[in-house]
């Protein structure tokens, strides 16, 4: 029974996209991408001073998620019914490679914005090297705590995850994790504690749960893991400007029968980085079911 929900979004620089005369993030990734390379800038010795849009390499934390999001959205099917990973089967082989290279555009190519040499993407974004990134909102509660703690001055927005231009609005698709909880079948009080988690999981609980760690300093309030409730999310508007594009992303946010989140995120770091293949993440996934 999950009791966190969350989501990936852009967060981004309001200052440095009005500096590039845009507004807002494009939901297509392919204008986001010429949007991310126009905002990119480099000193006299051609060297990236500040980035567009981290993106593919070892300091952008989320690439491994941002990989997924692309095969997800370019139709790939990643596990079969029986929770095999297939992404790298016949059928999906090529539109996961198409992702991929799609996904790694923003740091090779004639649409970069993004290199192995800045700083982990949230730093160089609190430096103000760096116009949007992608993160869950729990990455935006760093944000808001040290802009204030540190007087940082830092303008920013949060817009929904852009979207292949093929997809209609029904077909579009987001990143979802989640943290639940769960009870042994083995255990010997098995049904008391699957009814303390339905307690605690229903709407008066979670809003108790919202109401307390606001109180206790959490600059904003939880994504509630019940659809029915993400209205009450967006009570106000500064919760609507920053956590509305992850509550929007809820009800088409999915993930895949991966078997260990840890095997994948590691497998699919040696994909992007070009030392293992999507068949070889694809047999280790399988062989760690």
């Amino acid at each position: 029974m999950p009791l966190y929900v969350d989501a990936l979004a852009i967060i981004y620089n309001k200052d440095k996209l009005l500096e590039g005369a845009y507004t807002f993030p494009s939901d297509d990734w392919l204008e986001f991408s010429r949007m991310a390379t126009n905002l990119t800038k480099y000193d006299n010795s051609n060297r990236m001073i500040s980035g567009g849009f981290a993106a593919a390499e070892g300091n952008t934390q989320f690439a491994t998620e941002m990989l997924n999001v692309f095969m997800i959205q370019n139709g790939v099917t990643m596990s079969d019914q029986n929770g095999v990973a297939v992404f790298a089967d016949p059928a999906n082989k090529a539109k996961s490679e198409e992702a991929l290279s799609t996904y790694k555009r923003f740091v090779s190519g004639s649409t970069v914005s993004w290199s192995a040499s800045m700083k982990l993407d949230i730093a160089s974004f609190l430096e103000k090297k760096l116009a949007m990134f992608a993160a869950p909102s729990w990455r935006l509660i760093d944000i808001i705590n040290y802009n204030q703690e540190y007087n940082l001055g830092l303008n920013f927005g949060v817009a929904p995850l852009p979207q292949l231009g093929s997809l209609s609005d029904t077909e579009t698709k987001y990143w979802a994790s989640y943290w639940g909880q769960t009870v042994s079948s083995d255990s010997r009080n098995s049904q008391i504690a699957w009814d303390f988690i339905n307690f605690i999981s229903q709407p008066e609980q979670l809003r108790l749960l919202d109401q307390t760690i606001k109180e206790n300093g959490r600059p904003i309030g939880i994504i509630y893991p019940r659809q029915n409730m993400s209205g009450e999310v967006l009570s106000d508007q500064r919760s609507t400007e920053l956590l509305g594009p992850y509550v929007q992303a809820m009800s088409r946010a999915v993930t895949w029968s991966m078997k260990d989140g840890d095997i994948m995120k590691d497998e699919f770091r040696k994909v992007l980085s070009g030392q293992a293949t999507f068949e070889a993440a694809q047999q280790i996934l399988n062989q760690n079911e």
